[in-house]
């Protein structure tokens, strides 16, 4: 989070929301995020390594312990 305060707007994209829905959609999500994932991977796997970027996500129910 520190690293993230000290970037500029112009050089970061930051997201965050909590929502409200079933368990059915919370696992068509993360189906959908890891489906995106493989698409990521077959971006980066090859490409020239100039910068190094986070990608991070957190999908976790906030009413269950």
């Amino acid at each position: 989070l520190q690293r993230i305060q000290n970037i500029s707007n112009e050089n970061s994209y930051n997201f965050s929301v909590v929502f409200s829905a079933t368990p059915e959609i919370r696992n068509k999500i993360q189906v959908g995020f890891l489906e995106f994932l493989k698409c990521v991977e077959n971006l980066v796997k090859n490409a020239e390594p100039k910068e190094v970027y986070q990608l991070t996500t957190d999908l976790f129910s906030w009413t269950q312990s």
